[in-house]
């Protein structure tokens, strides 16, 4: 007469904690991919979608799958389901670790591809619980849990010590010790047999309500920093759109300075001649053909080539000056094509300051031979263009356009630019960092 209604009360109470349980871990996973999706952040879907797996596999504290009917020719049923969940929670589980532990420096090819053999696993025996119900498929089922829960503890404890080592983050650690150790321990008591109670792992002390607080917690921190990111990352664009604007600006005005000066002195020349009484035809033949060069180079400057690659504008640009150029412009790229892998805004600055570069050889340098060549670095690339032209005075390099315009694209794009020039020849070094 009395064990049996304290039965009924704990029975009642284990119910009702498991339905409380469940209410608590809807709701925070729901909220995680609401924040997740509108804010499209990949850490906080996963978090959500890893907390609602682990929401449905809290159904079985309470016996509350014994409410559901399962067809009786597949192996899932009310007794394994809670396995079927677990296998579940150990898939779910890696994209989320995934985008914590990439911060550190770790292999990710190695990592990713352990994460994948793990999750082929684990979803090769979830599948098995959709056959027949075969003594051969039951005892997979029945005997994979504890070695893929316990590889999957191994590999998360693992990268989250590692995490706190080299990027000093706790958070993850104390989340995986709580969330995984005391699982994993009742696991192997109950695979070896051992009675728990003898191990006094009361689990009401780990309670899944602080391992979902500390998985919301990196999910939020993780949402901060990615809004901070995106703040700065807009300020950063704004600043960028007005130096391209300004540097635009100073090349249409380079361009009217050149049509003016130099083509406009240069046909003004040519019509004084042709104004003579005895004309100079060669004289005249000469000095239009400097203006039709003129013209040239500056038309191969508004040319819209965004969509080719850097090896195929660098390689048209040159075979165009030594067109109708008088320096011979040799082209060498010893990275064999890789700096078509830099971001395109990189690659557009580099090409249009080597383009730069080649223009002053042309007009400037009074070289016979100008050499461009492109080397792959440990960690980037080196572009030098280097010309027997008679130099120029370095001292006065911040003072023409050109020039300018050229160190402000290095900026943007965080090159390292550097020019050394004598009487022998100027060098220009552009380095990707």
């Amino acid at each position: 007469m009395y064990r049996k209604p304290r039965f009924f009360e704990h029975a009642i109470s284990q119910n009702l904690k498991s339905i409380f349980q469940v209410i608590y871990c809807f709701i925070f996973s729901a909220v995680l991919l609401l924040l997740g999706f509108f804010y499209s952040e990949k850490l906080m879907i996963y978090a959500g979608v890893m907390i609602g797996v682990a929401n449905a596999n809290m159904f079985t504290v309470g016996y509350l799958y014994d409410l559901f009917p399962f067809p009786t020719f597949l192996n899932l049923n009310a007794s394994n389901i809670g396995s079927f969940w677990m296998l579940g929670l150990n898939v779910f589980f890696h994209p989320f670790a995934y985008e914590v532990v990439q911060s550190i420096p770790i292999n990710l090819k190695r990592y990713t591809l352990g994460a994948k053999i793990l999750v082929v696993l684990n979803v090769s025996v979830m599948l098995l619980h959709f056959l027949p119900p075969y003594y051969l498929v039951l005892f997979i089922i029945t005997n994979s849990l504890f070695p893929l829960t316990l590889l999957n503890t191994l590999w998360a404890i693992y990268h989250a010590t590692l995490l706190f080592i080299r990027g000093k983050r706790i958070d993850y650690l104390i989340a995986c010790l709580l969330g995984i150790l005391p699982t994993m321990i009742k696991s192997v008591a109950s695979y070896f047999l051992i009675n728990q109670e003898s191990l006094s792992l009361n689990s009401d002390y780990f309670t899944p309500f602080v391992v979902i607080i500390l998985i919301s917690y990196i999910s939020f921190e993780q949402l901060r920093k990615s809004l901070i990111f995106r703040k700065i990352h807009e300020s950063q664009m704004v600043i960028l759109k007005d130096d391209l604007e300004t540097i635009r600006k100073n090349e249409v005005e380079n361009i009217g300075r050149q049509l003016h000066d130099q083509v406009g002195n240069t046909l003004a020349a040519a019509l004084g001649y042709l104004n003579k009484e005895k004309i100079d035809v060669s004289t005249s033949r000469k000095i239009l053909e400097e203006a039709i060069n003129e013209i040239r180079l500056m038309s191969h400057t508004l040319v819209k080539d965004d969509n080719l690659s850097l090896t195929t504008k660098i390689e048209r640009t040159v075979d165009q000056y030594n067109e109708f150029s008088h320096v011979k412009v040799h082209y060498h790229d010893f990275s064999e094509g890789k700096i078509n892998q830099l971001e395109s805004l990189t690659q557009q600055n580099i090409y249009m300051i080597l383009k730069e570069c080649l223009l002053n050889v042309i007009r400037h340098s009074k070289a016979q031979e100008a050499f461009l060549q492109i080397f792959e670095q440990e960690k980037g690339f080196r572009f030098v263009v280097e010309d027997d032209g008679v130099g120029f005075d370095t001292s006065l390099e911040g003072k023409g356009i050109g020039l300018l315009n050229m160190k402000k694209r290095a900026t943007i794009s965080q090159l390292k630019f550097n020019i050394e020039s004598n009487s022998n020849g100027t060098t220009t070094i552009i380095e990707t960092m």
